[in-house]
């Protein structure tokens, strides 16, 4: 079977084994979608050797990056790969899906900034720490 074919099936895989909402299908055809665009610009325009694995993986994250995709969305875009990879695992028999992890990518979560301290603060920390200074000898 072609590539073309296993798009045509993965809906229907969503719809009846994964008992996915209508949103979650055309979200991670989206997604399938967006790594066949990498897999054709980066990898083989024909898509002849089509492969889903680490290091294809791994390219298509910095693909993502460099297209200026929060951490956030590519991460989405990462899940609806695998749903795609565990298709083609159980109806193609396809190689094993594997985590993110294990294909060493790492997902940067967004923390919140620190706030400075306030004059008043930063005052009193520093008398206080003067303070304890002093008792010691």
């Amino acid at each position: 079977m072609k590539i073309n074919d296993y798009l045509k099936e993965f809906p229907e895989y969503l719809r009846g084994v994964r008992d996915s909402a209508d949103n979650t299908v055309t979200d991670y055809m989206h997604d399938v979608n967006r790594y066949l665009d990498y897999y054709r610009e980066k990898v083989d325009p024909s898509l002849e050797s089509f492969q889903l694995d680490a290091s294809h993986i791994r390219g298509f994250v910095t693909f993502l990056r460099m297209a200026g995709n929060e951490n956030s969305t590519v991460e989405r875009r990462l899940h609806g790969l695998y749903a795609f990879w565990t298709f083609l695992h159980d109806e193609h028999k396809y190689s094993e899906p594997i985590s993110i992890r294990a294909c060493h990518i790492r997902l940067k979560k967004k923390r919140n900034p620190t706030q400075p301290l306030k004059q008043k603060t930063y005052i009193s920390l520093m008398e206080r720490l003067k303070n304890e200074l002093s008792k010691i000898k």
